[in-house]
């Protein structure tokens, strides 16, 4: 595998962060992250009485983090900004940054967990001829497929979900969509050039949305997530402060299968190819859990 940039930005949620950062000790090829965490400051924010002493909890173990775990990584950096920019334009200030001496990068919102196989994905999907071409963007890490939303998911769910990936082969396959999620994506240094400074706008993450529909770009994504967004409504998430949990809630986010649930480390690097199956079929049976 070759070297690769992930970047995390974090702010003050200290036990999502845990969670991606054990997650995260625990995926292939660690040896070749170059790992950036990067915080906004609670400084002139709208919660900075509440944020800042948990800014300093998150600091503290981030600085623990770094301390114990230097040596599995390329190298690990953390960076704090001087006031509070929020998640857009903090994540154009992070990737600007990186940019400025590596061509591909990762970011990840600190809400993240990872697959075994999250940067074997990226890997391999930044190499693809697809990726070459002007008008994809990104590549994802989640999936519309297998995310259950609102609903519960029982254990007939899961394993019926098992039995598709292995009915369709989808632990290889891969979609392309129109939009670009906010919570992880890869891109180049090329193509950050073009939509950065959209997504660094107050509202950056769906006004980069509505330009890849009106504009026809769009992102790779795998159809088994490689990872899951954790922190839709968390009581110190930006969605749950901007919105209210109510409207957070109906747009939560629940992933119920990750790629690693099923399958072997011989099968981790298995070629990826695009799915040409029916896509409503799939979303159909995998999000809406339709029993047929």
């Amino acid at each position: 595998m070759k070297p690769l940039t992930l970047v995390v930005q974090v702010y003050i949620k200290t036990d999502t962060l845990k969670a991606l950062c054990d997650s995260l000790l625990n995926c292939n090829e660690m040896s070749h992250i170059r790992l950036v965490f990067w915080a906004d400051s609670p400084l002139g924010a709208r919660n900075s009485a509440v944020a800042a002493p948990l800014q300093l909890e998150l600091i503290e173990f981030l600085n623990d983090f770094i301390r114990v775990n230097f040596s599995f990584f390329s190298s690990i950096e953390l960076f704090r900004n001087g006031t509070n920019l929020g998640p857009c334009k903090t994540c154009e200030v992070a990737l600007n940054y990186v940019f400025e001496s590596d061509e591909f990068a990762v970011i990840v919102e600190d809400d993240v967990v990872f697959a075994k196989d999250a940067f074997l994905w990226f890997d391999q999907a930044r190499n693809f001829d697809l990726f070459k071409d002007d008008h994809c963007w990104a590549i994802a890490g989640e999936s519309i497929y297998f995310d259950s939303r609102n609903k519960e998911v029982l254990n007939d769910d899961f394993e019926r979900g098992i039995a598709i990936i292995e009915e369709l082969s989808l632990v290889s396959k891969f979609v392309t969509l129109n939009f670009i999620p906010s919570t992880c994506f890869a891109t180049t240094s090329q193509k950050w050039a073009d939509f950065g400074a959209t997504r660094g706008l107050p509202r950056g993450d769906a006004e980069v949305c509505t330009r890849c529909r009106a504009e026809n770009k769009y992102a790779i994504f795998p159809v088994v997530p490689r990872v899951k967004d954790t922190g839709m409504i968390h009581d110190l998430g930006f969605s749950v402060m901007l919105h209210s949990k109510e409207v957070a809630v109906n747009h939560n986010k629940q992933t119920y299968i990750l790629s690693d649930q099923v399958i072997h480390n011989a099968l981790l690097t298995e070629s990826f190819s695009r799915f040409d199956g029916d896509t409503g079929a799939l979303f159909r049976r995998t999000t809406l859990l339709e029993k047929s």
